[in-house]
């Protein structure tokens, strides 16, 4: 008479494996949203800087450079010789005291009849820049 043995422990072991790959092949997946998340994130921050940044271009242009005028217009302030406005983490514009992003405008070249400015937004903790871009106009000339 032969004695068989269990076959328990084989099945114990084998469901043992299965938890085991399963559960690295579930972590994978979370880095993997999470990835996703953070990346999509980020990329919603740096598309609301570029938007901020372009209608502050655009807006700079059509008033030649008056700085004062475009202030006014996107509830900015304009000192130190800087075009700055604030906008809280909803990218709403705010007071300076609650800003979360800073876009600042410097004057970069003044020529004779072309002037040239970097419009960037920033982080205002960190002072990370998100996103910039040149922006140009022609001055009027005066006879």
């Amino acid at each position: 008479m032969k004695h068989e043995r269990s076959k328990s422990p084989l099945v114990l072991m084998e469901q043992a494996i299965m938890i085991l790959v399963f559960s690295v092949a579930a972590t994978l997946c979370i880095q993997a949203f999470v990835g996703a998340d953070r990346t999509s994130r980020e990329m919603y921050r740096r598309d609301r800087a570029a938007d901020c940044c372009q209608t502050m271009a655009e807006t700079l242009k059509a008033m030649k450079g008056d700085y004062i005028v475009t202030a006014e217009l996107l509830d900015g302030e304009f000192r130190d010789d800087r075009l700055i406005v604030s906008y809280d983490k909803d990218w709403q514009i705010t007071e300076f005291a609650t800003a979360e992003y800073i876009l600042c405008v410097e004057e970069v070249t003044e020529g004779e009849y072309v002037t040239t400015a970097k419009v960037s937004v920033k982080e205002k903790n960190e002072g990370k820049e998100i996103f910039s871009l040149p922006v140009s106009w022609q001055e009027v000339a005066h006879e």
